[in-house]
């Protein structure tokens, strides 16, 4: 799994899907004018890496706490322990409950790290395994 050292809009690190999986494109209406088609024009090694990405979540969907330990272990490798802050995709959104859980139970290995996500997956969203 890759992770993006300094995102453009927050200068956080991030780890990020390809953007045709975020569920919520058609219902709200923004495929169409995604910014990220302008990422994705301008930096292609963005796009096999988030394509990348976006093969492993979805192989391992059915596994919510093996894609945990994926998850895991490229945030180790990142060194996220260390960063204040880190952003849950900066391109793309949460897939489906079990991938936000297997991001979550990930999330739980780095208590001194805020996490933040922007999201329009709210069937997605359960607050119960939301660490603290």
């Amino acid at each position: 799994m890759k992770i993006s050292s300094a995102g453009t809009k927050t200068g956080a690190m991030s780890v990020n899907h390809h953007i045709s999986a975020c569920p919520k494109a058609e219902e709200a209406q923004c495929a169409s004018f995604c910014y990220v088609e302008s990422t994705y024009a301008r930096y292609k090694s963005v796009v096999n890496q988030d394509s990348l990405n976006l093969d492993i979540i979805t192989g391992l969907l059915e596994a919510p706490e093996v894609l945990a330990k994926v998850y895991s272990a490229a945030f180790k490798s990142a060194k996220v322990q260390n960063a204040r802050s880190f952003r849950l995709h900066e391109r793309g959104d949460f897939i489906s409950p079990d991938h936000f859980k297997a991001v979550m139970l990930a999330c739980r290995d780095f208590p001194n790290t805020i996490f933040w996500a922007y999201t329009k997956s709210y069937h997605c969203v359960d607050v119960s395994v939301v660490p603290a």
